[in-house]
């Protein structure tokens, strides 16, 4: 909704004059919720819950890209050892074609 129309909700349920539920959802960085619930005991927990929220993940963020690089790098060196083996297989391969066609033109 716009900004007026919550306002304007939020007046009829409140029965608080308009400017004050402005100010009420200015004061609440316009989340109708929080400006609804404002002058509620919940309202505290919702609030340190999200700063509780906004802090872990805020601690989580470097671990979380960290747990990434290193996946990437894992991935990288497991394609390079399995380009590695199937290029040793390649060879076993070929070397026993070779000598095969060897052992056939010294018959």
């Amino acid at each position: 909704m716009s900004r007026n129309k919550d306002i304007m909700s939020l007046h009829l349920i409140t029965n608080e004059p308009y400017s004050v539920c402005r100010a009420r959802m200015k004061r609440n960085k316009w989340n109708f919720a929080y400006a609804l619930l404002e002058d509620k005991p919940i309202y505290q927990v919702i609030k340190a819950s999200d700063e509780i929220r906004r802090t872990f993940i805020k601690a989580f963020n470097p671990v979380i890209e960290k747990a990434i690089e290193v996946t990437k790098e894992l991935t990288k060196l497991l394609r390079e050892v399995q380009e590695e083996e199937n290029s040793q297989k390649f060879n076993k391969v070929k070397n026993i074609g070779l000598n095969r066609e060897q052992s056939e033109q010294e018959v």
